[in-house]
């Protein structure tokens, strides 16, 4: 589809931090995105389902810095292809180009479910019988979640009001 067309790849193992002007098709993982100069002519983003079913609570929004991040890189008015249901709300703040509508709607969310940034939270890996003993030591404000496998050991996470976070900062050192 590209005869006679440069491939340049950027990568984790090898990283470029910029390509020249001519006309080339740059592969490049997330993060490793090389600035062109003039602005890429298009960006297409893969795998986007795949990056959205990382866990952790962050994954949506580490996604979306990345992608916005490889968008910023196109020339203005290049086209910007994303494999992807338009549904997502990641992928509607891209089209619109609008990350403040994607932020504030995250920060809805995690209010609405009491985690981070609403509350303060601390994760607590250890044995059973440690992670036991710590649920007896917590604030009435406390939310705990837990516990979850977290390799070999077990997690607990334990969310509080930002008026509670020395209370029980102040518990865990004892513990």
């Amino acid at each position: 589809a590209f005869a006679n067309v440069p491939i340049i790849l950027s990568s984790g193992g090898r990283t470029l931090d910029s390509v020249g002007p001519d006309p080339a098709l740059v592969i490049a993982t997330p993060g490793a995105e090389p600035a062109a100069a003039g602005g890429y002519r298009a960006v297409v983003v893969l795998d986007m389902a795949a990056a959205l079913a990382q866990p952790g609570l962050r994954s949506q929004e580490q996604a979306a810095r990345r992608w916005f991040n490889a968008g910023a890189l196109a020339h203005p008015g290049a086209p910007l292809v994303l494999v992807a249901d338009p549904t997502w709300p990641v992928v509607q703040a891209l089209i619109r180009w609008d990350p403040g509508w994607f932020a504030e709607r995250e920060l809805q969310q995690r209010r609405a479910a009491g985690m981070p940034p609403a509350r303060k939270a601390v994760s607590i890996v250890g044995e059973r019988p440690d992670l036991d003993e710590a649920r007896t030591l917590m604030p009435d404000a406390a939310t705990v979640l837990g516990p979850v496998p977290e390799g070999e050991r077990e997690q607990l996470l334990v969310t509080v009001p930002h008026r509670a976070a020395a209370d029980l900062l102040r518990r865990l050192r004892a513990l």
